[in-house]
């Protein structure tokens, strides 16, 4: 046997193996970008969709509500009024009252509100 048919028969079928598996590969890479790409592309942004509102409910519904009582009773329970001259006790104690009074109203109409909106959908659902 020659070079040349050796050559013909053992290595250019291996060769041409790497070529049909290199034109698979391209096929199913077209396939993929053309068809499941926009699908994962879909998910994606549906997945960001979902976690960046998760993330506005969290913060308006338990971090911003927690963080503003925390600021209006701040250090209630261990405020030490002597420490503060006469004039700004009286300042402390009227702002004392304004916070006791605002936030009362902000709580009572939350909960007014909530139950309004529970009442409503049961009976919404109550009627179908």
């Amino acid at each position: 046997m020659t070079s040349y048919e050796e050559f013909k028969q053992k290595t250019l079928p291996k060769l041409q193996l790497k070529k049909i598996v290199k034109i698979q590969a391209l096929i199913r890479g077209g396939l993929v970008r053309r068809k499941r790409w926009p699908e994962i592309v879909k998910w994606h942004m549906g997945a960001i969709k979902c976690v960046d509102r998760l993330v506005d409910r969290y913060i308006e519904d338990t971090f911003l509500p927690d963080l503003v009582l925390e600021l209006l009773t701040k250090n209630r329970v261990h405020e030490n009024l002597d420490l503060y001259s006469k004039q700004n006790r009286i300042l402390y104690e009227i702002r004392q009252g304004i916070f006791e009074h605002v936030v009362r109203q902000m709580v009572q109409l939350a909960v007014r509100e909530a139950q309004s909106s529970i009442v409503n959908n049961y009976l919404r659902e109550r009627q179908r």
